[in-house]
Order: C-alpha cells, then structure tokens, then sequence
C-alpha cells in the first residue's frame, strides 16, 4: 500500500475526550500504514505520552497572543501541505475555521469536518461567530463526520453526515482490583462508596450539581465519598464550595491522572450531570470497566452500552439521589452494542468515510 497521510487539527492541552479520540484512531491507523501528524498551538501538549510513534508535531501560535505571527506561520505550514491526502478537522464549536480554508486552499483533496460535541457555552458573539461560520465550513469540507448523531444535528443542521464512534481500548480500562484497592487506599476510602466523575472541570461539565446533592447522598449514607477527576477553570469554584460545606474529608479532587483504569476500578458509581455532551468518552470507559452509571438527560442515549445507565432530568433532584443511592456494580451487564466502540474496529470506521477504503487499497 502506497504512503497515506493524514493532518490532524489539533492538540491541545486540554485532557479532553476529543483529544483521546483523535490519538485513539491515529495509533490504529498507524498499525496499518496511514500516517498521521498534527497540529498543536501549545507547548504543553495533552496525552504526549499517547502520539502515534511516527507522528509529527506543527506548532502554530494563538491566533488572539501574535495575529500577525499566527497568520504568516499558517500561511508557510500549508505552503508545504501539498503531499497529505486527507486534513481531519476536529471541533467542538466552529468559533475559528482558519485551518479548514488553508486546508482547502492548499488543495488537500479529503477534508473532513469531525463534530465532537452537541452544544456550546460561552458568550452571544461566540455562539453568532459558531452559526456563521456553519454553512462555510460545510462548504469547505467533503465529508461531514459525528461522534453521535445529536453532535452531528447541533453542527450540520439538515445535512448528511456520517457517524464516527468514539473508540476505547477496552483492555486500559477494564477493571482491576488490584488497582481498586491501592487507589482507595491512597484516597482513604477504603471501606466507603465512593462516586466518580471524571473530565474537564469546566461549567458544561455541571460539576457544582453533585456537590449540591452530596450532603443528601450522605445522609443516606455516612459511607458515601465523591471523587473528581480532572481540570479547569472551574476547579477553584468547586474547592471553595467545598470548603464552604465542611465536606472536605469527603470530597476529594485528584485532578488530571494518567491511571484513568485505577480510578475507575476504585469508584461503585461513575455521575455525568453535563448540561450537553457529543457522545463522552469517560462514561464509555466507565461502562467498560464495569460500573453504573447516573447521567443527565441531555447525554445522547448512544453512549448506553450496559444495562445501568441511568438518564434522570437535572430538574428532577429526587431522581438523582433515587438513583445515585441504588446503584451497584454487580448488576452491570455489557450490551451487545458495546462492540461499536471497541478501539480494534478503528480502520474499519475510518477506512469507510475514505470511499469505503478504495483510496487505501485495504
């Protein structure tokens, strides 16, 4: 098979889940022969440790910090674009589609606009820059891509679109009672139930819902811990709310781990309360690796691959602490759909969006 190559937009420092999918299906692709680079405006780059081994790294600075710089150094990366075969645009709102018009300037023949989200927060102009931008951006792109179907609706509107699923290596993060056990111990939590959340501190995430349910929670049961996973602009927010309620000794905040598989393995409980979501990685790995699950009805119901997931209303609080108390892990059966996302699938779900793979010859 001849060289095949592929530009990814972007890395970033943010340890989210559209970072984990990109690397996730550039290290498979890579068993194969498709090469993959990327482009990065950060020196400190989330999930190094995770790059594809041939991978290269195209540093273009902060549009906002050197407009100037920005614009020339995007003009010589492209210049010399000529030999890629497909730039892989990966967004969760269309707030800055600069590299998507260099892309098809420099003639890139594949370009695929990849949503990984179904909403956005931030300001009115945010949101007018995202709705103008959409119709160009479709225009740019020949292949139209999403996580799920809402994050596909939320991005392209009335316009086809091919589902991409998140994938998860299912072996790093199945789990392990060894893990369990040192994990607890290091939080001393051993002998409690300890629920879990793990992502990007951030106000879609709606961490601020659990810390306003926990004291009820642990009425009902003085056993009950709640750790965080992860960082953002939120974090300070939610360790002054903390320290406010007199629960520190039950509310504990890790921030960003590698060892994802331990603190999973570690929690009798995974909680997604987001106000929107794509289709979120960390609740597939949380189901892999065994656990119920309790998540907010605003989570596409694609992301339900075991037999305890629960989607209860933000506005019903009752609901949640129903369910949040009721949950175990024992009764967590995977579904047969649960193969969708299994990491070994990724050339076969790429490949496809590539002309079924007739461009590869595979």
């Amino acid at each position: 098979m001849r060289d095949f190559k592929i530009l990814v937009s972007e890395l970033t420092s943010c340890y989210g889940g559209m970072e984990a999918v990109e690397l996730q299906y550039c290290r498979e692709l890579e068993k194969v022969g498709i090469h993959s680079d990327f482009i990065v405006r950060s020196s400190d780059i989330s999930y190094l440790d995770k790059l594809p081994s041939s991978s290269r790294l195209f540093y273009i600075p902060e549009k906002m910090r050197d407009p100037l710089e920005y614009k020339r150094e995007l003009r010589k990366l492209f210049a010399r674009m000529f030999d890629y075969d497909v730039f892989w645009a990966n967004h969760n709102q269309l707030t800055n589609i600069d590299f998507l018009k260099a892309a098809a300037t420099s003639g890139i023949p594949i370009r695929i606009l990849h949503s990984h989200s179904a909403g956005m927060d931030g300001s009115p102009l945010r949101r007018m820059v995202h709705a103008l931008n959409r119709e160009r951006a479709k225009k740019l792109s020949n292949r139209l891509v999403a996580c799920s179907e809402s994050a596909g609706n939320f991005m392209f509107d009335d316009s086809d679109f091919t589902v991409l699923p998140n994938l998860i290596d299912v072996t790093s993060v199945s789990f392990d009672m060894k893990k369990r056990q040192e994990v607890r111990m290091g939080l001393g939590f051993e002998d409690c139930f300890i629920y879990g959340a793990v992502g990007r501190i951030e106000v879609v995430k709606n961490h601020l819902f659990l810390l306003e349910l926990f004291p009820k929670l642990l009425q009902r049961n003085p056993k009950a811990r709640l750790v965080i996973v992860g960082d953002g602009s939120q974090i300070n927010i939610l360790k002054k709310a903390v320290e406010s309620s007199g629960l520190n000794s039950y509310i504990s905040f890790v921030g960003v781990q590698d060892d994802v598989q331990g603190y999973l393995s570690s929690f009798d409980c995974f909680c997604m309360p987001s106000l929107f979501e794509g289709l979120p990685i960390s609740l597939l790995e949380a189901q892999f690796n065994g656990l119920p699950c309790v998540c907010s009805d605003n989570i596409d119901r694609a992301s339900s691959i075991s037999n305890a997931v629960h989607f209860t209303s933000l506005e019903n609080e009752e609901g949640w602490i129903r369910q949040l108390s009721e949950v175990s892990r024992k009764d967590v059966v995977l579904q047969e759909n649960s193969k969708r996302y299994d990491s070994r699938n990724a050339v076969e779900w790429f490949t496809e969006i590539l002309d079924d793979g007739k461009l590869l010859n595979l």
